[in-house]
């Protein structure tokens, strides 16, 4: 009979996936000031992390473990909280989405584009930052195609 443990061990290698990896660790959710632009950072740095270390690849279980390994401990009592079964909990989408809704609220268009209309350059503003301002004010708006030509008026 041939020695297939050899074989069986080599195998097992190739399909256990390593994510030990120098891509940095995303950084813990800050839960003050701007928390919409702290969570798009923080889901941005995720989905990074887990296409570069291959955890994209590993089973939900895993996957759920390393984010809340790495969301940060206020981060973590705010999900702790979050009105999800235990089912959900196991869904890492569902985590997401529900993590999604609580730092990212319905906002009310109509005070987004009012604070838009009152942004104006600050002295020592350049225009290229200026501008990237009135991006980041427009992305609440809902202009559409028009955001261009509103940034741009």
């Amino acid at each position: 009979m041939p020695d297939t443990s050899g074989e069986q061990q080599a195998v097992a290698q190739a399909t256990t996936l390593n994510f030990t990896s120098t891509f940095p660790v995303p950084s813990p959710m800050v839960c003050q000031g701007d928390k919409v632009a702290n969570w798009e950072f923080l889901k941005q740095q995720w989905e990074d992390y887990e296409v570069a270390t291959g955890l994209e690849k590993r089973d939900t279980k895993t996957r759920l473990a390393t984010l809340r390994s790495v969301m940060g401990k206020e981060c973590m009592q705010i999900f702790m909280n979050l009105k999800l079964t235990v089912e959900e909990r196991k869904d890492i989408e569902i985590c997401i989405g529900a993590l999604e809704a609580h730092f990212k609220p319905k906002r009310n268009v109509v005070y987004e584009r009012y604070k838009f209309n009152l942004c104006s350059q600050n002295a020592e503003e350049s225009v290229d930052d200026y501008v990237n301002r009135l991006r980041k004010l427009a992305s609440s708006c809902q202009f559409g195609t028009l955001t261009d030509e509103l940034i741009r008026d």
